[in-house]
């Protein structure tokens, strides 16, 4: 399993146009799910990571794929007028997975 995480800045009061240009117009489908986090101190600091069933080779043939480059350049671009900062933006290999007893009733969490 892989990890797509980017943790960004947003100009204030942005993140539901910012989410709106997050948005691909069809996701991968070796999505899993994909998660946004808003820092409880400062709204604007968001952090997404998406959640995808795929080994690393097969990872890196979806990320040279001349298609998923163009989506992603539109997104990034959609994306840009909203975000002031970008930090952490990388792939992990999900190398280990813990759940805790209540794995099983927060497994289709969609918002607060």
């Amino acid at each position: 399993m892989m990890c797509l995480l980017t943790e960004r800045w947003l100009k204030p009061g942005t993140f539901d146009r910012f989410r709106a240009a997050w948005e691909p117009d069809e996701h991968p489908e070796s999505l899993i799910r994909a998660y946004h986090l808003r820092d409880e101190v400062d709204p604007d600091h968001v952090v997404s990571f998406g959640l995808f069933d795929l080994d690393r080779a097969e990872f890196e043939r979806l990320r040279r794929s001349a298609r998923l480059q163009q989506m992603q350049q539109t997104r990034h671009a959609a994306m840009a007028e909203f975000v002031a900062q970008t930090g952490l933006d990388t792939a992990f290999e999900v190398i280990d997975v813990v759940e805790g007893p209540a794995a099983s009733r927060a497994g289709g969490v969609t918002g607060t």
